[in-house]
């Protein structure tokens, strides 16, 4: 319960001051934020947690440990949405194809790496998240429940997402 309660207090105070100050943003915050709101925490755990409900250092060691993962977790999906990822440039793009598609050549004018481009569309492709038919490249279901999850999560934020 306590890496849940902290986890969820950190991300809602993150929150709160990345709309407050929007040029906070960064991973390097976003990790102060996180390690404050552990540090609180502990300390509220080990005064009250351990004392009065004598649960000892072991179950607080393992909420930390969770705790410390799902904050990892969120830092690098944030990361995702915070930095212009080609393969997130490449899946946003491909969505406002819509069902119509995109020509691979259109990509060039989005990413202007010949070679990138080849090379992440090939493994956005091998990895089911974008289907080639006919040249026109189109967003697979796995894609686009990623396309929905990444501009949700970016909207939250606050962010324009990828490129």
């Amino acid at each position: 319960m306590f890496a849940f309660f902290w986890l969820a207090i950190a991300w809602l105070f993150h929150l709160l001051l990345w709309r407050l100050t929007p040029r906070v943003h960064g991973i390097r915050a976003l990790i102060v934020v996180f390690l404050i709101f552990l540090s609180a925490g502990l300390f509220f755990d080990i005064h009250w947690v351990c004392f009065v409900k004598s649960l000892g250092i072991w179950s607080l060691l393992h909420a930390s440990l969770v705790y410390i993962s799902g904050a990892l977790v969120y830092i690098n999906l944030y990361s995702l949405i915070e930095d212009n990822s080609p393969s997130l440039t490449i899946i946003l793009f491909t969505q406002e194809g819509g069902v119509a598609g995109r020509a691979r050549q259109e990509y060039e004018c989005v990413i202007t790496d010949e070679k990138f481009i080849r090379l992440r569309l090939d493994a956005l492709i091998q990895d089911r998240l974008i289907l080639e038919t006919s040249g026109l490249l189109r967003l697979t279901s796995k894609g686009v429940v990623l396309a929905k999850l990444l501009k949700f999560s970016s909207n939250i934020l606050g962010l324009s997402p990828g490129g």
